[in-house]
């Protein structure tokens, strides 16, 4: 038992710094109105990369713009940028530009490099900027602007995936608080050690959950699988008060693979086939529905992430499919488009509420 609790707290302990190496950020990069959030690079404290897809025009219409860092949307300078285009036809010394760019108050790419760059650009090319010194410690490593293909297979800009680990576990520790959250079963033996150490309550909150099942020991509050930074509309149509999800014990499958979630004649387990724009639109106005092996779940409430190939990307937050509002929303959905469902909060028969942390995405795209 010994050396099953040792393993769990060397665990945690690398988990918690891994995350706390790896924050997310509140810098960005700004390219006429296109906004690349920059992501720390693995291993290194002030190196950030990002990436975006946008076709051709887009692209074109950004790059005319000013170019600035930002830093919770306000812009800051004093670095110098090398800004590279390449093609991706690969043909040597021919379909490369690149130039230093010193990043101050509306700054712009030169008109004469920004038309080679348009005369030559094609979709599959990238351009990319990087950091090249400056006073500023917030250097690009990798950050691109990819040119998507119109003639591409549509693919989700995001793929949810199942948990593999078979293991359930009966704590949780909850980062990004004031305070780290405990979330532990204090009757399980296994866990006394652990409540021990929490149970300061200067540096730690515990909260006591009966039979608490999860498949994640550690979580933090600020990563989300679509991070709200990135969703630029957002809309409640729900009259429940709820709490924060994780206040809620949790509903934990030791088999995710298990569970499918159904919209009608519609299914994803994660992530479902590609659909056509008809028939997603026969599908609508009909339930969400989970399905898993001996466990009924009824849907309290849940979020739905409509992600357009082009277009704004936008979150309802409702207790049913069905709402005329999210049914007016869902009606303007066009070809290639993803939508999300996340943050599923349940209810049991003896009205228990429970939270349940998968994620399911719906393809519409005309094969």
């Amino acid at each position: 038992m010994k050396s099953i609790f040792s393993f769990i707290l060397v665990f945690l302990s690398l988990t918690i710094t891994m995350v706390k190496a790896q924050p997310k950020t509140d810098f960005s990069l700004k390219v006429g109105k296109l906004v690349i959030p920059l992501k720390i690079v693995r291993g290194t404290p002030n190196y950030y990369k990002g990436r975006i897809e946008v076709y051709k025009d887009e692209v074109i219409e950004n790059l005319k713009g000013e170019i600035s860092k930002l830093k919770k949307e306000k812009a800051f300078y004093g670095d110098k940028v090398l800004i590279y285009y390449a093609s991706h036809a690969q043909q040597p010394g021919t379909n490369v530009i690149s130039f230093q760019l010193d990043l101050k108050e509306h700054s712009r790419i030169p008109d004469d490099i920004l038309t080679s760059i348009i005369e030559k650009l094609e979709p599959k090319d990238n351009i990319s900027f990087q950091s090249m010194g400056g006073t500023d410690t917030v250097a690009m490593n990798n950050v691109i602007i990819y040119v998507k293909d119109p003639n591409q297979t549509y693919r989700p800009p995001k793929f949810p995936s199942f948990n593999t680990d078979n293991g359930v576990y009966s704590f949780q520790l909850v980062g990004g608080l004031k305070k780290t959250l405990l979330k532990v079963d204090t009757t399980v033996e296994s866990n006394h050690k652990l409540v021990v150490i929490y149970s300061d309550k200067k540096k730690f909150d515990l909260m006591h959950i009966p039979g608490y099942r999860t498949k994640n020991r550690y979580i933090k509050i600020t990563d989300s699988f679509w991070p709200e930074d990135e969703i630029e509309k957002k809309f409640s149509f729900t009259k429940e008060n709820l709490k924060p999800y994780y206040l809620y014990p949790e509903i934990a499958l030791e088999h995710e693979s298990s569970c499918i979630l159904k919209w009608g004649k519609l299914s994803a387990s994660p992530i479902s086939s590609s659909s056509s724009l008809e028939n997603f639109e026969a599908n609508i106005n009909l339930p969400l529905e989970f399905s898993i092996p001996s466990v009924k779940l009824a849907i309290l409430q849940f979020e739905m992430i409509v992600v357009p190939d082009i277009g704004v990307t936008t979150k309802y937050v409702c207790e049913n499919i069905t709402q005329p509002e999210i049914q007016e929303a869902l009606k303007l959905v066009e070809n290639h488009t993803t939508i999300y469902f996340q943050n599923f909060m349940i209810k049991d028969d003896s009205g228990k509420l429970f939270y349940f942390p998968l994620v399911f995405a719906f393809l519409v795209a005309s094969k």
